[in-house]
């Protein structure tokens, strides 16, 4: 009896290591997984992406109350679409939920100064990560078609959710400030966690 009791308990073990390990092989490899069914929406020149309603400016940090690079260029992007009239509007979304951080007033003073109408620009303070920011696009703002402006690393998670969700998404890459590797590793949670939001999202809709 113990002898069996032994058998069961290293059977549970090894199936639980098995579990893990093809857990964790499809984790890493979910990024890649992304990017290779999103890559037919993702233009690299801004001349061949499709028209759309609205560029997509996501949120990233502030550094004393300015863009940090990483988002001075998406801003710079989303300014060039403008100003190349392949969108009409453009939404500015981050989190700016609390008062002694904002991560969308600073991009739309910039683009102001830049030239931008304030009446062509969008803004969403509620945006504090991809999914709530593609969702609230759709949802609170009835966007159905957008070119999404983000780093290259970012860029095939942001479209998958976007296109899930029901806008017809297209991506062009900002300036790819910081392409350091712990950008890419980070995706590997950030895509797990946009797999499951879209699977409670189906599930619940």
């Amino acid at each position: 009896m113990r002898h069996t009791s032994i058998m069961s308990w290293q059977y549970r073990v090894r199936i639980t290591l098995v579990v893990c390990i093809i857990f964790s092989s499809i984790s890493v490899v979910l990024p890649t997984v992304l990017r290779i069914f999103e890559w037919r929406y993702i233009y690299d020149n801004f001349d061949d992406v499709p028209y759309a309603d609205v560029a997509i400016v996501l949120g990233a940090s502030i550094v004393h109350g300015k863009p940090s690079p990483i988002l001075e260029a998406r801003t710079d992007a989303a300014i060039a679409l403008f100003h190349k009239a392949k969108v009409t509007k453009i939404l500015i979304t981050g989190d700016g939920e609390s008062t002694d951080y904002n991560e969308v007033n600073p991009v739309m003073t910039y683009m102001v100064h830049a030239g931008i109408p304030k009446n062509v620009i969008l803004l969403d303070y509620h945006g504090v990560d991809t999914y709530e920011s593609m969702l609230r696009a759709r949802k609170q703002f009835g966007i159905v078609s957008a070119i999404i402006v983000t780093q290259d690393f970012h860029l095939p998670r942001a479209v998958y959710l976007a296109r899930s969700l029901g806008i017809d998404a297209y991506g062009v890459p900002a300036d790819n400030t910081d392409s350091r590797i712990f950008n890419y590793i980070r995706e590997v949670p950030a895509s797990i966690k946009a797999v499951f939001q879209i699977a409670l999202f189906v599930a619940t809709n």
